[in-house]
């Protein structure tokens, strides 16, 4: 699920280089952003949206990885301080010389609203 957050990266300097201030603006963005998350978790627990956690995300995606009965995914979407929802699924496909088989994760819109792998577009694969 990604938040309504500026990712971490947004606020470090733009020159490769870190000095008090990028590291100050970031350590600022990065709270922002688990108090997002913070009330994201609360509004689930008040709606009763059946999450579990997997994984937090603050520096290019500020979002979080969870689990979710695929019946709650409207009401995961309405939180407040919910941007979006993607779904991922596992693959597993071949090498292109026919090596041993891949374990690719499926990241993009439409994989968590069960429509077909065929239908879908717009999705990149994270290996």
């Amino acid at each position: 699920m990604e938040f309504e957050a500026t990712p971490t990266i947004a606020a470090a300097s733009g020159r490769g280089n870190a000095d008090a201030q990028s590291a100050d603006r970031v350590r600022q963005a990065r709270a922002a952003v688990d108090g997002v998350e913070d009330r994201v978790v609360e509004a689930a627990e008040r709606a009763r949206v059946a999450l579990t956690h997997r994984r937090s995300y603050h520096v290019l995606l500020p979002g979080m990885a969870v689990d979710v009965p695929a019946g709650q995914l409207g009401a995961l979407r309405r939180l407040p301080g919910v941007r979006a929802v993607h779904g991922v699924e596992t693959l597993h496909i071949s090498t292109v010389d026919g090596g041993p088989a891949q374990r690719v994760r499926r990241c993009g819109r439409g994989g968590a609203t069960g429509q077909r792998a065929a239908d879908r577009r717009s999705e990149g694969l994270a290996a």
